[in-house]
């Protein structure tokens, strides 16, 4: 490899985490932000409803199944699968005493669009941005290779259609996700609940 294209490789790589970070607070930014604006203007205390609760353990069942899922319990699995319980199970606490605490700050009282919240908006997210991180931390590397290697046209044919694929379904899942966000937050008409 001549060293032209290496220092090409190394800006691309570069490059493609910068491009990562940027997309990925862009993305959860862009979701969230009604919610932080609501929390920061309205400010209210941080309340815990018994429905929250019910959210709560919801997600630690989903956590349970996939530790068990990922890590059998049997006879050698029983420190593994401890460790991965307490970090799990704590990580996802965490993630709900947040997320229930800037619901209440923005107001949020009905334990539907709290649960949506919790239950779904949350993860999904939190996995969009992990998809983020990775897929846009892999573009300009693959746009490099594709324009500096011998492949054939059909086959730059069909990276550039899955790299136009995974970008629209990076959109349009964002784009998703904020109007769920902003569902949450849209008053509700009280005749209803």
């Amino acid at each position: 490899m001549n060293p032209m294209a290496e220092v090409v490789e190394l800006l691309a790589s570069v490059g493609g985490i910068g491009l990562a970070l940027v997309a990925t607070a862009f993305t959860g930014n862009w979701i969230l932000r009604p919610l932080a604006r609501e929390a920061r203007t309205l400010n209210l205390p941080a309340r815990f409803t018994l429905s929250d609760f019910v959210w709560l353990l919801l997600l630690l069942q989903i956590v349970l199944g996939a530790v068990v899922a990922i890590a059998p319990p049997d006879e050698e699995n029983t420190v593994p699968m401890a460790i991965l319980l307490v970090f799990f199970g704590g990580s996802v606490t965490l993630f709900w005493v947040f997320g229930i605490s800037a619901l209440s700050r923005a107001g949020v009282t009905q334990p539907a669009r709290r649960g949506v919240f919790t239950v779904f908006l949350l993860p999904a997210v939190l996995l969009l941005l992990m998809a983020t991180g990775v897929g846009f931390g892999a573009v300009l590397p693959m746009i490099s290779v594709l324009l500096g290697s011998a492949l054939e046209a059909a086959d730059r044919g069909t990276a550039a259609g899955g790299l136009s694929l995974g970008l629209l379904a990076w959109v349009l899942t964002t784009w998703a996700l904020r109007k769920v966000a902003e569902w949450v937050l849209r008053p509700t008409d009280r005749r209803y609940e």
